[in-house]
This record gives structure tokens, C-alpha cells and sequence, in this order.
């Protein structure tokens, strides 16, 4: 009886081992994976090129405004039937300039045409510049005082 007890003690630690260096030699094991591609969906938003006219920007089909203040970022949608979707389109871009010191994003309007391209400014309110790109813009000082607008209302 102890024979036959030893005998199942050992032929379980072997199994065990067995399968635990196997594991070990699994994991070990370089797995290799080819790299995905991936496509844009119909969904998929994609930034219009240097290119794009501006002048497109009144038959957007919305505007996203995404601002940055001391509570956090506050985000904001507005629709072409809104005023203040007519103000953005006709203050932005504003006056070319060359922009020649830093900026910071402060806010971001992105306007979102029917084929889901997107033409976005970002926004250096403190310094009233807009930049796309490489390309800069002074803008007028309405803009801000339209963003301020938003924020005041919520929506």
C-alpha cells in the first residue's frame, strides 16, 4: 500500500512538472503578429488638408467648441440654426498674420461638414491669435467675447 501510494505521489508531481515546463516554454515563446491596418470607417472624422476653403465654413453642419478654463475643459455643440454658429463662421479665421511667438490652445473650434471632414482653429484667446496648421490669424475680439457667451449660458 505505501508502494502504491508513493507511486501515485510521484507519477502526479512528475504531471505536474510536466505541464508546468510546458507552460514555461508556451510563455517563453516569441509570438509574432502582423500589423493591422486600419481603415476609415463611415463613421470616422478626418481633418481637412491646408487646402480646404474657408469660405465652407457657413455649410458645416455643426461646430464643436472645446474651451479650457480653471474648472477643466468644457466641450459645447452648436447647431447651424444657432447665432452663434453664423458669428463663428464669419469671425474665423480673421486677419492673416505672421505669426512669429508661441501660442497656446486655450480653445478649440472645429467645424464638421456632411462628409465628416473637419476644418479645426485652435485658439489663443489671451493673445487674440488663431492658428490652422502653419497658417495664423488675429481675431477679433468678438470671438472671445462669443466664447465667454457660451460658457455664461451652458450650452
Amino acid at each position: 500500500m505505501v508502494v502504491a501510494a508513493f507511486a501515485l505521489l510521484s507519477a502526479g508531481l512528475g504531471g505536474i512538472f510536466i505541464l508546468g515546463l510546458g507552460e514555461d516554454v508556451a510563455q517563453s515563446t516569441p509570438i509574432s503578429a502582423a500589423p493591422s491596418s486600419t481603415e476609415a470607417g463611415p463613421y470616422d472624422f478626418a481633418e481637412a488638408g491646408a487646402e480646404a476653403p474657408l469660405d465652407a465654413l457657413a455649410t458645416a453642419k455643426f461646430v464643436s467648441v472645446t474651451i479650457q478654463d480653471p474648472e477643466g475643459v468644457k466641450a459645447y455643440s452648436i447647431s447651424p440654426e444657432r447665432p452663434e454658429f453664423a458669428e463663428l463662421a464669419e469671425l474665423l479665421p480673421g486677419r492673416p498674420i505672421d505669426l512669429n511667438l508661441p501660442v497656446r490652445s486655450e480653445a478649440t473650434v472645429t467645424f464638421v461638414a456632411e462628409d465628416r471632414s473637419t476644418i479645426t482653429f485652435d485658439l489663443d484667446l489671451s493673445q487674440r491669435v488663431g492658428t490652422r496648421g502653419e497658417e495664423a490669424w488675429e481675431l477679433s475680439p468678438a470671438v472671445g467675447d462669443l466664447l465667454r457667451r457660451l460658457q455664461a449660458t451652458g450650452s
